[in-house]
């Protein structure tokens, strides 16, 4: 986009979770109850995934992972993978691959 909106997510930093979450887990909360927790707080999906990578001290990947198959984010998986799908296939077709 011209105007710069599409780079203005990861000028998003989601520090300001990091004391509560921090906080949570030395409480002993697991991290599927921590997801619940962040989100309860309004942190949004992909800040859940940063904060967890961050403060559980494992991969980006790995917190993906978690996030998307957390009881705290079940209500939007089918919608989030529908979408997915219509990008990859979107990207396919761009690409010249179907």
């Amino acid at each position: 986009m011209a105007d710069g909106r599409f780079f203005e997510m990861r000028d998003i930093d989601f520090y300001e979770y990091d004391e509560d979450a921090r906080r949570l887990l030395a409480q002993g909360v697991e991290l599927d109850e921590l997801i619940s927790e962040l989100r309860k707080m309004g942190c949004p999906k992909i800040g859940c995934m940063d904060v967890v990578s961050r403060i559980a001290g494992i991969s980006l990947g790995e917190a993906k992972l978690l996030v998307r198959n957390s009881l705290a984010w079940a209500d939007v998986k089918k919608p989030d993978e529908r979408f997915q799908w219509r990008v990859e296939n979107a990207a396919r077709k761009f690409d010249g691959k179907e």
